[in-house]
């Protein structure tokens, strides 16, 4: 299989450490005038507001922009509830440094603080830090149990219970196995243990007519070719090989009435009957 070669550009590293320092830079002038915005908003006795604030715009911002860079998630909806964090904490650290500037330079600071805005600044600053705790209890959760997954007890018990409640189920029945084929009658004949003298005239007959029946020639081919036409036609060339058809055929012959004066496998079976006949009508 062909693989693509990876092409290495050598600027590849030294802007890429540029860009995060330009991002860290931004997000530390962001940090700042969110300070200084939240230090003009807020009461001074409110430290608390101002920290909890300066922590859910900015500093938790930079952490979900790295936890989102640089750290291999095991669970997908982890990974979601971190973007979504991330974009939420930079767009409020974004819109504390734009009220800032403007705030700077525009009014001069000159702008009176009343309680109605204060009221506005500590209900984003509580929404965003309960967000924020959301978020990084989702990603901390859904890690875990996704690397480290466990079933509780009380599962174990429920499923045994739904396990002994449960109707006994029949046992799958056996499809029907057809009815066996009777075996063809040329086929069972063959089968026995031992023929008669006029069983073997009678299937060598048989044989004969068949090959009248297909337009074949009446004369059979000498030697061991018939017997072998026999076996191709007695049906048990898929159960067992022509030498064991023929040592099974001469066990056979060897209790029949009348044996022909030479030895059947030597000629033609019709052969060897009809020469047995006409030295019979000679000496008679």
């Amino acid at each position: 299989m062909a693989t693509t070669q990876k092409q290495h550009n050598a600027w590849n590293s030294p802007l890429m450490y540029v860009g995060l320092a330009m991002y860290a830079a931004l997000l530390s002038l962001f940090g700042w005038q969110t300070w200084q915005f939240v230090n003009w908003l807020f009461p001074d006795d409110q430290l608390l507001a101002k920290i909890l604030t300066m922590l859910s715009f900015d500093i938790l911002a930079a952490f979900w922009a790295v936890v989102h860079t640089f750290y291999r998630f095991a669970s997908r909806g982890a990974k979601t509830w971190v973007i979504i964090a991330w974009g939420l904490t930079f767009i409020l650290s974004l819109l504390a440094s734009i009220l800032y500037l403007v705030i700077q330079f525009y009014f001069r600071f000159s702008i009176s603080v009343s309680p109605a805005m204060v009221d506005i600044g500590y209900a984003v600053s509580i929404v965003a830090l309960v967000f924020n705790i959301l978020a990084l209890m989702s990603w901390l959760i859904l890690e875990h149990q996704k690397r480290h997954p466990r079933r509780d007890e009380f599962e174990q018990y429920e499923q045994d219970e739904q396990e002994e409640h449960a109707p006994a189920q029949a046992p799958a029945s056996q499809p029907a196995l057809p009815p066996a084929q009777p075996a063809p009658a040329t086929q069972q004949k063959l089968s026995e243990q031992t023929f008669t003298y006029e069983q073997m005239q009678e299937l060598l007959t048989q044989a004969h007519e068949k090959g009248f029946a297909r337009g074949q020639s009446a004369d059979f081919p000498s030697g061991m070719e018939q017997w072998f036409n026999l076996y191709k036609q007695s049906g048990e060339t898929g159960t067992m090989s022509f030498h064991a058809w023929l040592e099974r055929m001469k066990s056979a012959t060897q209790g029949m009435q009348s044996p022909p004066q030479t030895d059947p496998f030597a000629q033609p079976p019709l052969n060897t009957a009809g020469q047995t006949g006409a030295s019979n009508g000679h000496q008679n």
